[in-house]
């Protein structure tokens, strides 16, 4: 009987899925004209599509349930008195502490490409 090793990273009985990394996302990629921005120095009103955020697992997670997830577009609708900003993702919107803004990669669209969805 032959023994196998199995491939790192894999589960006996699953096929070998690429893994998820913490390289960041170029969000520019299928829009070259994009601007990279963050969510800290976005400006209020213009469509954005989200990159990685370079924060803990948890707080990515929590931010994925919000519906903040890379290659969503939102809005950032208002800044808060604590420094914070309101974010319109589809119908939601979601306040973003101040600590959590300049971790989020994101990419302002054109205003052309916005419109045309």
């Amino acid at each position: 009987m032959t023994h196998v090793a199995p491939v790192m990273g894999t589960v006996p009985g699953r096929s070998a899925a690429p893994r998820r990394t913490n390289v960041p996302l170029d969000v520019r990629a299928p829009f070259p004209h994009a601007v990279r921005v963050t969510l800290a120095s976005a400006p209020l009103g213009v469509p954005l599509v989200l990159g990685n955020a370079s924060l803990p697992v948890p707080r990515r997670l929590r931010l994925a349930e919000l519906g903040l997830r890379p290659g969503v577009t939102v809005t950032v609708l208002r800044r808060t008195a604590g420094g914070g900003r309101i974010v319109g993702v589809g119908d939601a919107r979601v306040a973003v502490g101040r600590e959590v803004l300049p971790r989020v990669a994101a990419a302002a669209l054109p205003v052309r490409l916005a419109e045309n969805g």
